[in-house]
């Protein structure tokens, strides 16, 4: 939502991240990095790009330290893993959407094809009969 409050997760929310592998870190990225798109939060590759990039120069810089051994071994040992952690949960969350509705997270999914063209382009078709030539 880059900027906005954060949205208030329903228990149901929790209960599908839950159930489909997210944690609460991964809801805290897709509202910080997600797009506002149709009726709720979508997290993009082009959202996540930027991220990652900066994440990968950092990892380069603390592997490039270690190499010259001006380091603590430990600490960034632990640095190191924690930033390849945040790269491989950024690299599986793009596709993610939550629908919201007044400022509550309604659930978590990866919505198909149909349902994310609706989404990126909010489009609100409205319903006809069969046969009306409108």
């Amino acid at each position: 939502m880059k900027g906005a409050r954060s949205a208030i997760v329903t228990s149901h929310c929790m209960v599908r991240a839950r159930q489909r592998g997210y944690r609460l870190t991964d809801l805290e990225i897709l509202e910080q990095l997600g797009t506002l798109a149709g009726d709720g939060i979508l997290l993009r590759k082009k959202d996540v790009e930027p991220e990652i990039s900066r994440l990968a120069a950092l990892l380069r810089r603390m592997r490039h330290r270690k190499a010259k051994g001006n380091f603590i071994p430990a600490k960034v040992e632990i640095e190191e893993q924690e930033t390849i952690r945040q790269i491989e949960r950024l690299r599986r969350l793009p596709g993610s959407f939550i629908p919201l509705e007044n400022g509550h997270a309604l659930s978590i999914y990866r919505p198909c094809r149909r349902r994310l063209r609706r989404a990126l382009h909010d489009e609100r078709r409205l319903r006809t009969r069969r046969g009306d030539s409108r």
